[in-house]
């Protein structure tokens, strides 16, 4: 996405928001540029949410301000923001059928009938609800309430999608099928979206970039490549994948040694933590340059389906490995292992802050 100020579709400016003692939302500040898909990520309780409402305008922040389409939002209410919120519920009206629910947003804006029934009829074949529109939602799977919940945000074509863990009511098949046909759609209407997940595969299936909150504060914004391999603090680097976290201290001849008895090139002056990506931890049936003795013993092995993972552990550690299934001889329960490390892979970390 390119930075022309002009192509912003919104733009989050040191905001935040307390309620009462509780600080949910930190001076955060993001861009979204016109047709991008920004998720909000993080564990529960972080404030992505939150944030997602002051967004919308169902909460109005302490200080910092909020533009969408170049304009501050601050002072409008949510109905004049030109906003549209899927919610984890769908909130859909029970006593609406699916053509009335689609088409509610259209009506209390006193569209032309004809237009309304236009505009539906479009969204009901984008959406894959052809025949469903008069069935009520306690007459609809979890599936087909998501696409009416999201034909009647997209029906009053916002400036602003906002998603609020829109996915998470579904069982995982349905969900992930839902993630990629909904980022298609939205890709393809070139609809500007923000995302709240506490999910990082789903992030990753439906960004373009994700901003990663703790503690009601943007951390890192940056694309899924980005985040994955050069993450700036130690929270991001541990939140997304699985990421093994070994001790180590300097030793001779620059290297790094560790009590599981690694030692690597890396440059150190005091103790520090090693982090290394479980698809780059290799495991060997010899010793390794890296991991010459000490070996370690496999208490874990689970077939994933594309992958295997090991659990290795040593005296107060434990490993996790997970290899490309079919490209190595299994290793077994019980059987001892080394290390085979790529030091390129590995990131130090003396400092709890920043990477």
């Amino acid at each position: 996405m390119g930075g022309d100020e002009g192509a912003l579709a919104l733009e989050i400016r040191g905001v935040s928001k307390s309620f009462g003692t509780i600080a949910a939302v930190r001076n955060c500040t993001l861009k979204v540029q016109r047709g991008e898909i920004v998720a909000l990520l993080g564990p529960s309780g972080c404030g992505k949410s939150t944030l997602l409402g002051l967004i919308a305008g169902f909460h109005r922040q302490d200080s910092g301000t909020i533009f969408i389409d170049g304009r501050v939002a601050d002072a409008l209410p949510p109905n004049l923001r030109e906003t549209s919120k899927v919610f984890q519920h769908y909130a859909l009206f029970p006593h609406l059928r699916v053509f009335d629910n689609i088409a509610y947003g259209l009506r209390s804006r006193k569209l032309p009938v004809q237009e309304i029934e236009s505009r539906v009829a479009e969204l009901v074949s984008m959406l894959k609800l052809d025949g469903l529109e008069r069935r009520f939602p306690a007459e609809l799977s979890g599936g087909q309430m998501q696409r009416v919940a999201v034909a009647r945000a997209l029906a009053v074509r916002p400036k602003l999608l906002l998603l609020d863990e829109a996915f998470s009511a579904l069982d995982k098949n349905l969900r992930e099928s839902m993630q990629l046909e909904l980022t298609l759609l939205l890709r393809r209407l070139h609809i500007t979206t923000v995302h709240v997940t506490h999910d990082q595969r789903e992030a990753f299936t439906v960004a373009d970039r994700i901003a990663v909150m703790q503690s009601g504060s943007i951390l890192q914004v940056g694309t899924p490549q980005d985040l994955y391999r050069v993450p700036r603090t130690s929270f991001i680097m541990e939140f997304l994948g699985t990421a093994n976290r070994i001790a180590a201290r300097p030793g001779a001849d620059g290297l790094v040694v560790t009590d599981i008895g690694v030692s690597l090139p890396l440059k150190a002056t005091s103790t520090v933590r090693i982090y290394l990506r479980a698809e780059d931890t290799g495991l060997s049936r010899s010793p390794t340059a890296a991991h010459p003795a000490k070996p370690g013993r496999v208490e874990l092995a689970t077939f994933l389906g594309s992958t295997q993972r090991y659990v290795v552990s040593w005296s107060g550690a434990q490993i996790v490995s997970e290899q490309p299934s079919g490209t190595h001889e299994p290793f077994r329960v019980g059987e001892a292992v080394y290390l085979d490390l790529d030091p390129a892979r590995c990131t130090l970390v003396d400092d709890d802050s920043t990477l």
